[in-house]
Order: C-alpha cells, then structure tokens, then sequence
C-alpha cells in the first residue's frame, strides 16, 4: 500500500468519524430538542454551518498558518 493510500484512508476514516461524531453530539441533542420540524431543520441548519465554518478554520490553519510557522521555527 503506498503513501498515498494510507493518507486517503486515514482522511477518509477522519471524516467519517467526524461526520458521526457531529450527528451523535450535536444533530441527535438539536433534534430532540425541538418538537416542530420547521425547527429541527433550522437547528440542523445552524449547526451545519457551524460544522463548516470550523472545518473552514482548520483547513486554514493547516494549509496557511502551519506551513508558515513551521518553516519560521525550523529556519
């Protein structure tokens, strides 16, 4: 299995655990939260965007802010 194998596994394992782990302590609470639908699909809503906007910040962090500290620290 090459390097690259390995790190897609390894991704993709990631956002499968990620995407279950967002359902069972964020999506399940919301649900049972509210009674109308209106208002379950609302609090899905608000905690997708959540969800994105902190996968935003870690892509950020990982692609523009890691890479350049890391080579400020190491020079």
């Amino acid at each position: 299995m090459s390097r690259t194998q390995i790190i897609y596994i390894v991704v993709g394992s990631c956002a499968v655990f990620g995407l279950v782990a967002w359902a069972g302590m964020i999506l399940v609470p919301a649900w049972s939260a509210y009674n109308r639908w209106w208002e379950k699909l609302v609090a899905t809503a608000l905690s997708l965007y959540v969800a994105l906007t902190m996968t935003g910040v870690g892509i950020f962090l990982g692609v523009i802010v890691v890479p350049h500290l890391w080579d400020k620290l190491h020079s």
